[in-house]
């Protein structure tokens, strides 16, 4: 997944500053009542950066923290967006171990299977150079917003409940050969009832703050498809801005 922002960054012809983590965003000072407002990024390492135009490509819940002082009706509406945990757990296998033949990309869990697994995602299938020859990788998605006692489960023990889950739908016969889990408490937004209303407001209150905007998955969804199409309408929106300023 990091190759996509990775080719971005090279593709940057402007200044990029990394390694710099932002404490908050407010309306530039001395641009204020300006005919070109900017905005100040401020790090906590003391760093200030001044930009005409700014995207916030961030959660809705780190958004809502960098707004609090210069926008707090905007922070308001951002934090009250709900997000649900996700686990990550990538297992390799021996392909002999694995009986199914693995044509397509992988399954879907419905919920009412009572399974701990969402989804599980033929990493070997889809893409080249994934494994060793001879061997095969699965990524699964597990841990439903309702599933307290996977949440409890320490990283062990939710590998191997996933790899069991695996095995007996994919018919495997050992364990397998390397794992890895990765964990994120705030891994998906949670387009509750009234969550377009919601998002509405957001764009109106948007669009009372000169040159800022907002991209991501809490928008109007969560698929990269969708992440890239809310993107396009972040850029299409600055550039119309841009030129109908005269800067």
């Amino acid at each position: 997944m990091g190759t996509l922002p990775e080719k971005l960054a090279e593709e940057l012809a402007a200044e990029t500053t990394y390694n710099v983590q932002v404490a908050s965003v407010a309306p530039s000072r001395e641009n204020a009542g300006a005919s070109k407002p900017a905005w100040q990024i401020s790090g906590t390492g003391g760093e200030l950066i001044t930009a005409q135009y700014l995207v916030l490509a961030v959660p809705a819940y780190v958004a809502a923290r960098l707004l609090e002082s210069s926008a707090p009706a905007l922070a308001a509406h951002l934090r009250a967006i709900e997000y649900a945990p996700i686990s990550v757990v990538s297992l390799a296998y021996e392909r002999s171990k694995v009986a199914n033949r693995l044509d397509g990309f992988g399954f879907m869990v419905p919920r009412r299977e009572g399974l701990h697994t969402i989804c599980t995602f033929w990493n070997s299938s889809l893409f080249e150079e994934r494994t060793p020859e001879g061997n095969v990788l699965f990524t699964s998605f597990a841990g439903r917003e309702s599933n307290g006692a996977f949440g409890a489960m320490n990283d062990e023990e939710c590998a191997r409940a996933v790899a069991a889950e695996n095995s007996h739908i994919l018919e495997i016969s050992s364990e397998p050969v390397a794992r890895l889990v990765w964990r994120d408490p705030h891994a998906l937004p949670q387009y509750n009832v009234g969550h377009a209303q919601r998002v509405a407001e957001i764009h109106r209150i948007l669009s009372q703050l000169p040159n800022l905007y907002l991209a991501g998955n809490f928008l109007r969804g969560r698929s990269i498809g969708d992440c890239v199409d809310v993107a396009y309408r972040a850029a299409e929106d600055l550039h119309s801005q841009i030129r109908g300023q005269d800067i």
